[in-house]
């Protein structure tokens, strides 16, 4: 590659970036009707995410790629709902939390399109948070990812 033009090397690093972007699209739509869904599952859940984690894994420590991280950030998401619907409360309050770092990660993402809907889509991930918080007994933690999530709302001129 030290012989490519930097061009031609930015346009390869863009198709690859757009190709996965595209890749991790669909994922992300797929991963949003499951979310809708996973309530009426059951065991299959269970199943599924662990089916979609060696895809993702490969890319928890991505910073910059913004498919990936969206992809990880749902991940975690389903992954805290599902440990909630179980009453596993130290499994959900773990994955509550890697959800919220993911959604903090593309938060701040200086590169993307719409950084109030990434603040706004935080907000929601430190709600459901605060609510994993409380269900495990953390009314102190609960009550500080409310107020996070209430002043990113106030932010971004939100309810």
């Amino acid at each position: 590659m030290a012989d490519m033009p930097e061009e031609a090397l930015e346009a390869a690093k863009a198709a690859v970036d757009a190709a996965e972007a595209a890749d991790f699209d669909a994922l992300r739509i797929s991963t949003r009707e499951y979310v809708a869904s996973l309530a009426l599952r059951g065991n299959d859940a269970e199943q599924e995410l662990s089916a979609a984690w060696p895809r993702l894994e490969p890319y928890q420590t991505s910073l910059m790629l913004a498919g990936p991280v969206a992809a990880l950030a749902l991940w975690w998401h389903l992954r805290a709902r599902l440990q909630a619907a179980q009453q596993d409360h130290a499994g959900a309050v773990l994955a509550s939390r890697e959800a919220v770092a993911y959604r903090r990660r593309l938060a701040e993402m200086p590169h993307l399109e719409h950084p109030m809907a990434q603040r706004a889509s935080l907000a929601d991930a430190l709600t459901l948070h605060a609510d994993i918080l409380e269900g495990a007994g953390d009314v102190a933690g609960a009550n500080a990812a409310r107020t996070e999530a209430s002043d990113i709302h106030a932010a971004i001129g939100l309810p």
